[in-house]
């Protein structure tokens, strides 16, 4: 059989230039084994709906491949031959759908209301109430309920669905929570919202002034939105409502399980991204002390040489006074003083002074501007031994 081996990043390139379905044709893998074998190799993968943007000319970010891995970094796919079965083509939701009806959980949306949770029993004062004001021909729940806006034709059926959808969310060991301003579900702790409303018709009808008014019509058929402003929606249709409960819910924990990925991968680039940061700057503060620390050096080396020059000028100064017999008590008390100095100035040997303890010995030489005055401060009268 043959077979081929690519390295991390010729894996990488394929998966972000041939859909996952494809490889899976051409390779012995399934899309799902693919996907962990690149999230164990930390490649990124392309987001949901990437190969849908590419097809509409929409921009699209590619994620680029993070230096840092250090297990094994290449892979053996075998070539999918005539004898190999084909690798399934099924929708991901469906095949989660199909299976979740497979198991004992009551996706069973009851006729007659009968629960006794008070989310329900709520959004049923809610829409009941005399006083209800209908928008646009539809009776709401409000703020604090559940999100129902349905005609009152439609009341029990909208709050029975619920009863059905909570009960089966329990049964998966989800939750549904009601906000002060939104209904969401909490799937593997994944908060997504939710709503149910009721499809309206809208006529333009002529008014006694000549122009037009809208008057709504509640057309009977429900829709079930998940995701903030209906990013999917479910209506009613060739299949009630009532009956895609497994597949409502296969959407919802696949989801969720797209936005764990999703969070993990965000923060797995913040964190390459902090440490990549946190490597700039260990690098920019080594750079600075690495220069500090050479500034020094040249001070140090400079400070020295000019030690070595002034102890040289003190030599030849004592010589030209005893050849010329001017070497009096008052010139060598000068020279001891001189010689103390250049000995406090010497980086080697960093001599104690009582009256030049606190001066920075590597800016002495620095003329000093007067601010108040604008010119430079006078030199120091000169020694009459200099």
């Amino acid at each position: 059989m043959e077979q081929v081996t690519l390295t991390r990043r010729e894996l990488y390139d394929l998966v972000w230039s041939t859909p996952m379905t494809t490889i899976a044709k051409k390779y012995l893998i399934s899309d799902v084994g693919l996907r962990k074998i690149c999230i164990s190799m930390n490649i990124p993968l392309p987001r949901v709906g990437h190969w849908e943007k590419i097809k509409a000319g929409k921009h699209i970010t590619i994620v680029p491949l993070p230096e840092k891995f250090e297990a094994k970094g290449e892979i053996i796919l075998k070539l999918r031959t005539e004898n190999d079965p084909a690798p399934s083509q099924k929708d991901p939701v469906r095949a989660l759908a199909e299976e979740l009806s497979n198991q004992n959980i009551p996706f069973k949306v009851p006729d007659i209301l009968t629960s006794k949770d008070s989310r329900i029993i709520n959004a049923q004062k809610a829409l009941t109430e005399k006083n209800q004001y209908l928008h646009r021909g539809l009776a709401s729940s409000g703020r604090g309920n559940l999100s129902i806006n349905v005609s009152p034709q439609n009341i029990n059926r909208a709050l029975c669905f619920m009863q059905g959808l909570i009960s089966a969310l329990e049964k998966r060991g989800h939750q549904l929570k009601i906000n002060s301003e939104e209904t969401v579900v909490v799937v593997s702790g994944q908060s997504i919202m939710i709503a149910l409303r009721e499809k309206v018709k809208i006529k333009r009808v002529p008014n006694k002034w000549g122009s037009f008014d809208n008057i709504y019509e509640p057309e009977g058929s429900l829709i079930f939105e998940l995701g903030k402003y209906g990013a999917k929606e479910w209506r009613d249709g060739s299949k009630k409502l009532e009956e895609r409960l497994p597949e409502i819910m296969a959407r919802m924990e696949i989801e969720a399980k797209s936005n764990i990925e999703a969070e993990i991968e965000r923060k797995k680039r913040e964190d390459e991204q902090m440490e990549k940061e946190r490597q700039r700057k260990a690098v920019e503060l080594r750079q600075k002390q690495e220069l500090n620390e050479f500034r020094k050096l040249v001070v140090n080396a400079d400070r020295w040489q000019l030690a070595q020059h002034l102890r040289a000028y003190l030599e030849q100064l004592e010589k030209q006074a005893e050849k010329t017999n001017t070497l009096t008590d008052e010139l060598k008390e000068w020279l001891n003083w001189a010689q103390h100095k250049v000995n406090w100035y010497d980086p080697l040997i960093n001599a104690k002074d009582e009256w030049l303890s606190d001066e920075d010995k590597n800016n002495i030489f620095v003329q000093e501007k007067n601010i108040g005055n604008s010119f430079f401060n006078h030199m120091p009268e000169p020694s009459p031994y200099l």
